[in-house]
C-alpha cells in the first residue's frame, strides 16, 4: 500500500512539472466572455473612435499584471510594440501575477482616456522606467495623448496549448 502511494506521489509531481505549471484548463475571472467574435488588438487600435463605449472581445499573452492589487493586465497585440490594457474595478476581478505569458481572452466596454501633457509624460515616463528605458518628453505632443483600454467585465485564461483565433 505504501508503494501504491509513493508511486502516486510521484505521477502527481512529474505531471505538475511536465505541465511547467502552466494553467491546465480554463480559468474564468468576472463574468467571463460572451461577446460572440473576437477582434485583433491590432483592428482595435486602428480605429479605436469606432468602438467607444461599445462591448469588446480581444485575445492576446499576458506581458504586464498589477503588481499591487491585480486590477489590470496588459495584453500583447498582435503586432509588435502593441499593447493594450484592460482594466478592472478593484477587488471586483483580481488578476495574479501567474498570468503573465498566458493566452488571454477578455471582454468590457473600450473607453478613451485623455491625458493632459504633464500626466503624459509621468504615465509615458513611469512606463519607460518600468522597462528599464529612457523618457524623451519631446516625443509627447503639446496637447497630451488619448490611451485607449478595456474597462474589463471578464475574462478567461485559454487551456495551455489552446487558442482562439481571432475571427476578425
Amino acid at each position: 500500500m505504501r508503494g501504491k502511494i509513493m508511486i502516486t506521489g510521484l505521477l502527481l509531481a512529474a505531471s505538475v512539472s511536465w505541465t511547467g505549471g502552466a494553467v491546465a484548463a480554463e480559468q474564468t475571472y468576472g463574468k467571463g466572455v460572451s461577446a460572440p467574435d473576437t477582434m485583433l488588438i491590432s483592428e482595435l487600435l486602428a480605429s479605436p473612435a469606432a468602438h467607444l463605449g461599445q462591448t469588446v472581445r480581444v485575445e492576446g499573452t499576458v506581458v504586464g499584471v498589477c503588481k499591487k492589487r491585480g486590477c489590470w493586465v496588459d495584453l500583447a497585440s498582435d503586432q509588435p510594440f502593441q499593447k493594450i490594457t484592460v482594466k478592472v474595478d478593484d477587488g471586483v476581478i483580481v488578476f495574479p501575477p501567474e498570468l503573465m505569458g498566458q493566452t488571454l481572452r477578455a471582454e468590457g466596454l473600450l473607453e478613451a482616456v485623455p491625458l493632459s501633457y504633464e500626466n503624459a509624460c509621468a504615465y509615458l515616463e513611469s512606463e519607460a522606467s518600468c522597462q528599464g528605458e529612457t523618457f524623451d518628453k519631446k516625443i509627447v505632443p503639446e496637447e497630451g495623448i488619448t490611451l485607449y483600454r478595456i474597462q474589463g467585465t471578464g475574462a478567461v485564461v485559454t487551456a495551455a496549448g489552446k487558442s482562439e483565433k481571432a475571427d476578425g
